[in-house]
């Protein structure tokens, strides 16, 4: 099958969950029409996005490549989509082994990150017992006095639509606690939809006696498992602390279906204590793991006076607010 031949190949140069066939059908779903090309050692998949008189391909965490020449091939060939496209730029986050002083060459500019720059990641071929020592004391005893406490992980890979209305809430709920812009509702509920009926996510829940606490969405791609979103009842879960044996359960699943890494998807960019996830951060960073860095967001003019006049616009309008 084509998809399962384009997935094969991002896999083999080392791409992710958002350069996957299952992820073309989600942003279809969203409206979004997806263009893909490969050649010698580099493939892309990119979006075409559009609003504001202002038109670009992106391609999230890619173009994936081996090499410099490699990347330099891919870039060529988005460019050229873009052109024959009439987008006005191309925004990319290479996934290769380079220096960002060679994108800077190529007249690509740096942007803030679309993606996160920075994640953190767990080796699962390690042992679960090697796993288990990484974690922070506090976890470990949430962790491991879960049954005792009433805590049930069940995993949904064919969620209802009770399903989906019960992560929504725990999502607004969260959201209301922590001030953070979300995703419409539609977007996590179309999410869940389209990757599990691809067999590439899996939706979770915590409980405590019989009551709903904690939830989160996994991805999963090529050996990787991803912690995609999460959401709790704010007060539920600081009184059964469900989200910590809902996470770990997520890594011990993952490595029981043979899965090599478990990506928490995204960190912080930096240690700044204040920065808006450095919660989150923390949270993640109680479980272990190895920091990766990837080499950010990039914006490649195709149509430079109207990009220019693009970025001046976009500055105006944040000096303004």
């Amino acid at each position: 099958m084509v998809e399962n031949h384009w997935d094969n190949s991002v896999a083999e140069l080392g791409g992710g969950i958002l350069q996957s066939h299952a992820w073309s059908e989600l942003q279809t779903r969203f409206g979004r029409e997806t263009y893909r090309s490969q050649g010698n050692r580099w493939a892309w998949q990119a979006q075409l996005r559009q609003g504001r008189g202002i038109k670009y391909l992106y391609a999230p965490y890619g173009p994936v490549a081996t090499d410099r020449n490699a990347l330099q091939a891919a870039l060529a060939s988005l460019a050229e989509t873009a052109a024959e496209l009439h987008a006005d730029f191309v925004r990319f986050e290479p996934v290769a082994p380079i220096d960002p002083a060679f994108l800077k060459q190529s007249s690509a500019q740096m942007m803030p990150e679309v993606q996160p720059q920075r994640t953190l990641t767990l080796d699962l071929t390690r042992s679960a017992e090697e796993l288990r020592r990484d974690i922070s004391q506090s976890n470990r005893n949430l962790i491991n006095g879960a049954v005792r406490r009433g805590i049930r992980i069940e995993a949904v890979t064919k969620p209802y639509e009770a399903h989906i209305e019960l992560f929504l809430a725990m999502m607004r709920d969260t959201v209301a606690r922590d001030k953070f812009h979300p995703y419409p509702d539609s977007y996590y509920a179309d999410t869940i939809r389209v990757l599990t009926a691809a067999s590439a996510a899996t939706l979770y829940f915590a409980y405590a006696a019989d009551q709903p606490v904690a939830g989160a969405i996994a991805f999963d791609f090529a050996g990787t498992r991803y912690y995609a979103h999460a959401a709790a009842f704010q007060a539920l879960n600081r009184e059964h602390k469900a989200a910590v044996p809902l996470l770990w359960q997520m890594v011990v699943d993952a490595q029981e279906a043979g899965a090599h890494t478990f990506d928490f998807w995204g960190i912080a960019p930096n240690d700044d204590p204040h920065h808006p996830r450095a919660g989150f951060t923390r949270f993640k960073r109680s479980f272990g793991g190895e920091v990766k860095e990837y080499a950010g967001t990039w914006d490649l003019p195709i149509r430079p006076v109207k990009y220019r006049l693009y970025r001046a616009a976009k500055s105006t309008l944040k000096l303004a607010a």
